[in-house]
């Protein structure tokens, strides 16, 4: 064999493994999936350039966004964490690594998330919003986040929402809440609903706000912000609702989450 047959077979080695280096590391960027897609959604790279229409398939690189129109909806395997539902004029961003592994950007909208246990993920994931940070532990939630309306709400599991800055005004709502919950499922005679309404509201009357960095949500709870006052209640019939409808959307992948 000739020197320069030899040169040309290690040439052509060395571009075999850049390529396959090269499809490694694509693949290992591609970190979440669009599994369903109903009407307008796009996704965007990290400098910010359209990929064009979302179809089953799509890929979400690290650093990149998609985004659904006033008619879309989406249903997002994020890796082996878990899910996300996107509802109508909703974004989502997935940071770059080098800000934080498994952080997730919720930049607007009505998103549904579906995550596993802490035991079966690889990497601990948290959403971040304009109000707050939450940290998962295996759990489903749907957060809000429109104008005029900014709300963590819980179906099960507990998550733990810290706040970006400063202290939360943490206002706590529990029994009042809880029995006006009650009063809709019915089952109670007027009267006797009355007399316990009037129990409830005594032992409520005096509220008092609780001074805190971060806090623990479980379920059937939401929590309300308002700049940095949050008021922790029982789930709302609004709330509940709407994740019905994220969970009849995404059913055949959401089943599949272990949490």
């Amino acid at each position: 064999m000739t020197i320069l047959s030899r040169l040309l077979i290690a040439r052509a080695m060395a571009l075999g493994i850049l390529a396959a280096s090269g499809s490694n590391c694509l693949a290992q960027a591609e970190v979440a999936e669009v599994v369903r897609v109903e009407g307008r959604a796009e996704t965007r790279d990290r400098a910010g350039t359209t990929q064009g229409p979302v179809r089953v398939g799509t890929r979400l690189t690290e650093g990149g966004t998609i985004e659904t129109g006033d008619n879309g909806r989406v249903v997002v395997k994020l890796g082996t964490s878990g899910f996300a539902v996107l509802d109508r004029k909703s974004k989502l961003e997935v940071p770059p690594p080098k800000e934080r592994a498994g952080l997730l950007r919720q930049i607007t909208g009505w998103i549904y998330y579906a995550f596993r246990t802490d035991a079966t993920r690889k990497e601990p994931v948290s959403v971040r919003t304009t109000v707050a940070t939450i940290g998962i532990r295996g759990t489903r939630f749907l957060v809000v986040n429109v104008p005029g309306r900014s709300e963590v709400g819980m179906r099960k599991g507990q998550v733990n929402i810290e706040s970006p800055e400063g202290e939360f005004e943490l206002r706590r709502s529990a029994e009042k809440d809880e029995f006006e919950a009650y009063k809709e499922q019915g089952s109670a005679a007027v009267e006797q609903e009355k007399k316990d309404f009037e129990k409830f509201e005594a032992a409520t009357k005096t509220e008092f706000a609780q001074y805190t960095r971060e806090f623990t949500l479980g379920a059937d709870r939401q929590a309300v912000f308002d700049g940095k006052q949050v008021r922790e209640q029982a789930l709302s019939a609004e709330a509940r609702g709407e994740m019905e409808s994220a969970e009849a959307f995404g059913a055949d992948w959401l089943r599949r989450v272990k949490d």
